[in-house]
């Protein structure tokens, strides 16, 4: 594999060497955490991954996807453009959930809603309301998107579908 990563608490001695970039508010102080990225099973790149004071943290995650690396931290989603190292951040509701990658787009899930992305990170459309506290992608097949939105926690799951080309609920 070309590309591996790992979330951990601390930095590492050897990684201080290696390209930086800061994911953070304006003052970022300490980083919350840190993804520390290999290419060829060499140290390649940090990420130093900064939350503000009132930023929910449920669920993290990487994603090497159409030539990008996709984070999911807090309640923001980072492309990062592995040829040039820019980066692009979006903004979710109360927390990232978890990355649906599709052939040509990505879905993002946050706590209550999915944001369709394609490879640049376009903003193709932002869902309604699908649940209230955690939303699953569970199936993507003839334009059509099938999970489940937690409305009711702990465990009051429902079954929603989302037309895949308009990000509208269908009956």
């Amino acid at each position: 594999m070309e590309f591996s990563w790992i979330f951990t608490l601390s930095d590492k001695p050897e990684w201080s060497v290696c390209k930086t970039l800061e994911f953070a508010p304006s003052n970022p102080g300490t980083p919350w955490r840190y993804l520390l990225v290999s290419r060829h099973e060499r140290p390649w790149l940090r990420i130093c991954l900064h939350l503000q004071d009132d930023e929910s943290h449920a669920f993290e995650d990487c994603l090497y996807w159409q030539g990008a690396l996709w984070v999911g931290v807090g309640s923001r989603a980072l492309r990062i453009a592995l040829a040039t190292l820019e980066m692009r951040e979006f903004q979710l509701d109360w927390y990232f959930g978890s990355f649906f990658p599709l052939e040509q787009d990505l879905l993002v899930c946050s706590a209550t809603r999915i944001m369709r992305l394609d490879p640049p990170g376009n903003l193709i459309w932002v869902s309604p309301e699908l649940g209230l506290d955690g939303v699953l992608v569970s199936h993507v097949d003839h334009g059509v998107i099938e999970g489940q939105g937690e409305w009711d926690p702990p465990g009051g799951w429902r079954d929603f579908r989302l037309d895949l080309d308009r990000g509208e609920l269908l009956a």
